[in-house]
């Protein structure tokens, strides 16, 4: 097999300008040169001998052999234990490797020292269900989550606190997350890839927009955590939105959406780039957000690994968007050929918001004051798993491409994408 991917983009729908299906494209990929590969990031323990996770500035490997995981989201903690198996083996059947999930703070200390990992909230049992299913686990551990959740995943007692300014390096924060933590590292205890277990990678906040001035809060975070026992083959932090990406220290993750249930606003949206091939990692219609003055980080010096590639959204009260089963192959295909070395989904399994003592789960504008309000059980996402547990028409969809990365990963790792021209003449069809 060649060892560079030649992409030559011609799109040609049925409802396409007849000027555009008459033209043709060709890109001249002859020179592209080699890349060097290097291994420059400070990671944690890539594990046992013979089977480390490494990663370099193009690809993951285990055993030093190049891989390419297929990634899925499942909230456990939004799916009743009972049904954990069977949505796991669902997963798996379309060729998921690696399980993403959430832990998040408000589930499990919604009322402050009363710490619940019991029943549906067993982070433990999880693991050791993944372990047992053969899958890896890819732990989003915080302390700020999102993920439609009250608060962002913080609990009312720690924001209700005096002087405090969370997500921060400031003290009294730092002494909450550390109790945090080490409820989550015993949760792991055993279980880290390194000790036999599935944990393969951490990733510390989301959508953290602190910029250069956040780097040395993502920095606490991840010694605090190395400190307290989750030592992981890798660590990161998503890329998109003034993200504060410390160099060297952590891996910048990526996504695209079909929709944007999220946008304030009830105008039409006619385009995305999510669904085209394209040179830029941080595009698609994830909030991006303005960079701060000088601050550029190089990403292009990081693998191109993705963690949020929707195959559909979660609906609002303003917004509630209906896909085609295609719009996740699409957007995954995309990202693929763009030079995604990593095809992680959020979510690839529906769930239901579980209800507290105090409060429902649920983020909405008039209790927390989010911009937008979201259904107060219901977290199906419109995904390939649904929230009842019934396989979506996207499922059969994106199985396919699955198993073609199952089986020629190692081979599709290596190479390079040539991209064509970046112009989209199909920008008011998407």
């Amino acid at each position: 097999m060649k060892k560079y991917l030649f992409l030559i983009i011609c799109l040609a729908f049925s409802y396409t300008q007849s000027t555009w299906a008459q033209q043709t494209i060709s890109i001249d990929a002859s020179k592209v040169k080699e890349p060097k590969i290097s291994y420059p990031f400070n990671m944690g323990n890539p594990g046992p001998a013979g089977k480390q996770i490494k990663i370099n500035n193009l690809y993951m490997t285990m055993g030093g052999k190049p891989m390419l995981p297929v990634m899925g989201e499942m909230h456990f903690s939004r799916v009743p234990r009972k049904k954990w198996q069977d949505i796991l083996l669902k997963m798996k059947a379309a060729g998921i490797q690696v399980i993403s999930t959430y832990v998040f703070w408000i589930h499990h200390e919604e009322i402050e020292g009363q710490f619940n990992w019991s029943g549906n909230e067993n982070f433990r049992a999880f693991l050791k269900l993944c372990k047992k299913d053969g899958l890896y686990v890819f732990a989003r551990i915080g302390p700020w989550s999102h993920g439609e959740v009250r608060n962002g995943g913080f609990p009312d007692w720690l924001l209700k606190k005096k002087y405090i300014r969370p997500r921060s390096n400031d003290p009294v924060f730092q002494q909450y997350v550390r109790e945090y933590f080490k409820q989550i590292s015993m949760q792991m205890k055993g279980l880290l890839y390194k000790d036999g277990g599935p944990v393969i990678g951490i990733q510390l906040e989301n959508e953290y927009s602190g910029g250069k001035g956040g780097e040395k809060y993502i920095e606490w975070l991840k010694k605090t955590a190395i400190q307290d026992g989750m030592n992981a083959p890798y660590y990161a932090v998503t890329g998109w939105g003034n993200a504060s990406i410390p160099k060297d220290q952590v891996i910048p993750l990526w996504g695209g959406y079909p929709g944007a249930p999220w946008n304030p606003n009830l105008k039409k949206i006619t385009n995305s780039s999510s669904f085209v091939f394209e040179d830029s990692r941080s595009s698609g219609n994830i909030y991006q957000g303005a960079r701060r003055k000088g601050y550029h980080p190089d990403t292009k010096i990081y693998p191109y690994f993705t963690v949020e590639l929707g195959l559909g959204n979660e609906i609002t009260y303003h917004r509630r968007p209906v896909f085609s089963p295609i719009d996740g192959l699409t957007i995954a295909l995309s990202k693929l050929g763009s030079g995604a070395n990593m095809i992680g989904y959020y979510m690839f399994a529906g769930g239901s918001n579980p209800v507290g003592e105090l409060s429902t789960m649920e983020e909405n504008r008039s209790q927390t004051g989010y911009w937008n309000s979201y259904p107060i059980i219901s977290y199906d996402f419109q995904t390939a798993i649904k929230e009842t547990g019934e396989l979506a028409p996207s499922y059969y969809q994106i199985k396919k491409l699955h198993y073609f990365i199952n089986e020629f990963g190692s081979q599709l790792a290596p190479m390079m994408p040539v991209i064509g021209p970046q112009k989209n003449p199909h920008k008011n069809l998407l």
